[in-house]
Formats: C-alpha cells, sequence, structure tokens
C-alpha cells in the first residue's frame, strides 16, 4: 500500500544514492539497511494505526457533506469536499489492502472492501499460526513459550546435526546416463544478463512473505527505476565470483503444522523464507535448467516433472495388470 504513495519514490531516491564503497552486493545490503529507517518514518507518519485514520477521514467527509447539504450557500465545505473524498479513498483503499496483505487472502468473498472479512481471516490465522503446547518424548506438556520455543531448537539441532556415513560418489556414474551436448552446456553457462534479473524479480509475486530484511518484490518492482541498477549489479557479482554474501543467504524458518492436530514438534515441517535477491538468483538457475532437464531425466520418471503427474504411472501399472491372468 505504501508502494502507491505519491511520496514514496522520492523518500526512496533520497537515501539511496548514498556513497557506499565495497562490492555490489555490500553496498546493496548497505543501502537496503539504510533505507529500512526512512520507510519505516515513512510508514509511520502515513499508514499508522490505518484503521483509526480511514474511519476518522469517514467522519470528516460525512461532516462536511452533512454542512453542504445543510447550507448550500457555504463556499469552504464546498471547496474542501474534493480533497476530503479523495482522502477518505486513498485510506479506505489502504486500509483494504493492509488487511488483504495480513490475510493471505487472494480471492474477494464478501464485498468490494471486504474489511471485515479480512480482519477476521487475520484473526484466525494468529490463532492458527500459535502453538499453545507441545508433547515431548516423555511424554510430559510444557505450554511456556520459552520451552517450546527451546523444545523446537534442540529436536532441529540434533536431526539437522546428526553425522551420517555415506557412501563416496562413483564418478563413473554420469558417464552411464544421458549428458548434455556442447551446445547446451555452453548455454547454460553464458554470462547473466540484466535483463534476466530484471525478469526474475518481476517474476516473484508481491503476495509473497518478505525475507529477513523485510523488503518483498513489490518493492522492488515500484522503485526498479531507482534500485534496479544496484540489484542488477549485486546479482551479476555473484554468479561472477560465485559466492554470496552472508547477509543475502539469511533466511527466516518458519514452522508449518503437517495436520490440523499437531501435538509434537515432529509434527512441524520447516520452510525457509529467504531474500528476494535470493529467490532472484535461483529463479535465473532454475529457469537456465528447466529445458534441458527433460534431456536428461527418464521418460519413465513422471514425478516433479512438468507435464507429467505421479499417477500417470499408476494408471499404467494398472492396464498392464487388468485381466493379466487370461490366456
Amino acid at each position: 500500500m505504501w508502494a502507491d504513495h505519491p511520496d514514496f519514490l522520492a523518500t526512496v531516491e533520497a537515501r539511496w544514492n548514498l556513497s557506499m564503497d565495497g562490492t555490489a552486493q555490500f553496498s546493496l545490503c548497505k543501502r537496503l539497511k539504510a533505507l529500512k529507517g526512512a520507510l519505516k518514518a515513512f510508514n509511520t507518519q502515513h499508514y499508522s494505526h490505518i484503521s483509526f485514520r480511514a474511519k476518522e477521514a469517514e467522519l470528516t467527509l460525512q461532516v462536511a457533506q452533512n454542512q453542504l447539504e445543510s447550507n448550500p450557500g457555504d463556499v469552504a465545505p464546498r471547496d474542501s469536499l474534493g480533497a476530503l473524498r479523495k482522502k477518505a479513498v486513498f485510506l479506505a483503499e489502504a486500509e483494504r489492502y493492509f488487511f488483504y496483505q495480513k490475510a493471505k487472502i487472494h480471492h474477494l468473498k464478501e464485498g468490494d472492501r471486504n474489511t471485515k472479512f479480512f480482519h477476521n481471516m487475520v484473526m484466525r490465522n494468529v490463532a492458527r499460526n500459535s502453538i499453545g503446547a507441545v508433547i515431548r518424548a516423555d511424554e510430559t506438556v510444557i505450554t511456556t513459550a520459552e520451552d517450546i520455543a527451546q523444545e523446537f531448537v534442540d529436536y532441529y539441532t540434533s536431526l539437522l546435526g546428526t553425522e551420517a556415513q555415506i557412501l563416496p560418489v562413483d564418478d563413473g556414474v554420469f558417464e552411464w546416463g544421458p549428458i548434455l551436448s556442447p551446445e547446451q552446456t555452453a548455454d547454460l553457462c553464458r554470462a547473466v544478463t540484466p535483463l534476466e534479473v530484471k525478469e526474475a524479480i518481476f517474476h516473484i509475486s508481491d503476495n509473497k512473505a518478505p525475507g529477513p530484511n523485510g523488503y518483498s518484490s513489490c518493492f522492488f518492482k515500484k522503485a526498479w527505476n531507482i534500485v534496479g541498477d544496484q540489484v542488477c549489479r549485486a546479482v551479476l557479482d555473484f554468479f561472477r565470483c560465485g559466492r554470496m554474501l552472508r547477509q543475502l543467504n539469511h533466511t527466516i524458518i518458519a514452522l508449518v503444522p503437517k495436520s490440523d492436530h499437531s501435538t509434537s514438534v515432529a509434527d512441524y515441517r520447516l520452510i525457509s523464507c529467504c531474500n528476494v535477491i535470493y529467490n532472484a538468483i535461483t529463479k535465473i538457475i532454475s529457469d537456465r535448467l528447466a529445458p534441458v532437464l527433460e534431456h536428461l531425466i527418464d521418460r519413465c520418471q513422471a514425478a516433479f516433472v512438468g507435464g507429467c503427474n505421479i499417477t500417470d504411472n499408476i494408471f499404467l501399472a494398472q492396464e498392464m495388470v487388468r485381466q493379466y491372468s487370461r490366456k
């Protein structure tokens, strides 16, 4: 919602064109960090207590309209009516978009603004995402937030930190299956262009959760004319040196329940929310790999292949064994 404000781009430009020393990735992270404080102040100034401000603007508009109806000859309410209506509509739309983004609902269901509906969805999501109790392995129940957090940390520390013996990779196995042609290999290894970086970022949905730095893809799209050059430099710097700055590689781990009745830490799976720059880099790599995968993956492979379904092989097996005993 803040990206539609007329002063948004001016705020970004004022804090973005600062002199930064270091690599392109480091310079991008420093600019984003310096801009965050200005955007927080911008949000506080224009969008803090958005529901209260929207309601107040609507009441002010109603008062002005009532004054004009009771005294049509009064010039003051008539002159200010247009500005008051514009402000009320702007804040109402900002309030709707705020709850729309928080509710993570992509389709309208109840009306034009849906403010009440989105608010209820936000409350439902907060209640559903909270973990009130967890059962330990010894069947004891813990309910305090500190103990629950520590239980998850201990579980994933022991799970992800476990060492296991693995068989060494036989290099000869790569010669047994299909391989890429020299032309395909050259196409995969060609230099990344700024156009690829822009297309990767602009293909990320605006409603995707932001990463640890707090910036969503919507910010980069709206301010691309200002920040696009520095973003392209940072991404191209990664593909040139093959190393990613730690700040860009940070992720937020979120816990997703596997069922509606998750009671232990094993009933949750984790997902990582990455920064937009990280997602753009992985998308560039995946977009290059997609056209050549059909030359490497066997035709019998049905799962996780575009245009195929895991049930295809099941249907094929059923057709093969149907009436198999007939002579």
